[in-house]
């Protein structure tokens, strides 16, 4: 079931027009390419640094710093598999997320016009004898008129800035989207003036510009037209849930006209901002009394150490990576970690090369760095 929260939300609330709605999906639309970014990062981060400590496992094999090295890389594979999954999952998600908020951006950014004078453009009046007659009217004519919005002018929403600000932080928890009415972008509202003189006793022919008009002979019979303004229904909002107490729900292919609507920008916020706040984070800023009450590290220090046994208190798990990994409030960057980035003199994988370090192998020479240091232990 669908948690909302109790504060009324200062960023749907600061949507009051076109360009308010632009920056509110434009911030969501950033939080949600961040997210990807990061989730990426983490688990390129995660698969460098578990490749470095498989490499000083190995070159440690056979010994108790061995063990300990091959528990932090068993430690951070494990956190490299979590990222991959997670990245996995939730890359698919927020890219949906993202499409659709261009898509309404599009949408939203096009209907905008400014508020100037529209231009406009007549034909000369022709006549046109496959229109119905109406009201026995003895001529028919047609007129074009191309009428041209003006330009929007620039977005400015500095007013409401700091609310639109946290459209993301406020999203988790919102219970309702707030939307332009869509119908709007595709209706215009008209103002025409049409004025006209009669002449029955004479059947006038077409001429002239903005009508059917004739001045021939003592009088003259005319419609003429003058289009005045040109514009947009007044704003109006929709404001739909963006959950169902069923979770979220899915829009009905059989009932969506165009590819991007209401309802699957709906759901694709609904799915992506479910994303968890964990994160996987390398090793190296955990302490060694912290790190012994992660379960990963509890199930690799028990069998590396032979000591597995199923239900074993949690005081015993603990004492099991202590006993690998050392106790207390020392970081494991500080105890285990720094000399990955110093010149290893043994690491030489080239007769006139120098030596390099563990870090800098693991990111250029891993499977030549892996090989090297599997032959010195045997």
């Amino acid at each position: 079931m669908a948690v909302f929260s109790s504060q009324d939300p200062q960023s749907a609330a600061a949507i009051t027009d076109e360009c308010t709605e632009i920056k509110y999906m434009v911030n969501i639309r950033n939080h949600f390419d961040q997210q990807i970014r990061n989730l990426a990062q983490e688990a390129e981060e995660l698969h460098s640094q578990s490749k470095a400590l498989r490499l000083v496992a190995a070159k440690h094999a056979g010994t108790k710093k061995g063990l300990a090295y091959t528990l932090l890389a068993g430690l951070s594979t494990a956190r490299e598999s979590q990222a991959q999954k997670h990245l996995t999952a939730w890359t698919p998600k927020f890219t949906s997320a993202l499409q659709e908020l261009s898509a309404r951006i599009a949408t939203v950014d096009n209907g905008r016009s400014g508020t100037k004078p529209q231009t406009e453009e007549y034909t000369a009046a022709a006549q046109d004898a496959t229109e119905t007659q109406r009201n026995s009217a003895t001529q028919r004519c047609e007129v074009t008129v191309t009428l041209t919005p003006s330009a929007a002018t620039k977005c400015s929403t500095a007013d409401s800035e700091d609310k639109l600000n946290k459209a993301a932080s406020e999203l988790p928890t919102l219970e309702k989207l707030k939307l332009i009415q869509t119908k709007l972008f595709g209706q215009y509202k008209a103002e025409v003036n049409l004025q006209s003189t009669v002449n029955t006793a004479v059947d006038r022919a077409i001429a002239g510009n903005r009508g059917c008009t004739s001045s021939s002979g003592a009088s003259t019979d005319s419609v003429d037209m003058k289009v005045l303004t040109l514009s947009r229904p007044n704003i109006a909002f929709d404001q739909p849930k963006i959950e169902e107490a069923t979770g979220c729900k899915e829009p009905n292919p059989e009932s969506t006209i165009h590819v991007h609507s209401d309802a699957t920008l709906i759901h694709a916020l609904c799915q992506a901002r479910k994303f968890p706040t964990t994160q996987h984070q390398t090793l190296g800023q955990e302490s060694l009394d912290s790190i012994s009450s992660d379960t990963t590290a509890q199930e690799i220090a028990l069998r590396l150490s032979n000591k597995y046994k199923k239900d074993l208190p949690e005081n015993q798990r603990q004492e099991a990576v202590k006993d690998l990994l050392g106790k207390g409030t020392d970081s494991i960057q500080s105890k285990w970690l720094e000399d990955l980035s110093k010149t290893d003199s043994t690491l030489k994988l080239q007769d006139d090369a120098q030596p390099i370090s563990i870090d800098a192998a693991s990111q250029t020479d891993f499977d030549k760095a892996l090989a090297l240091f599997t032959a010195q232990a045997y």
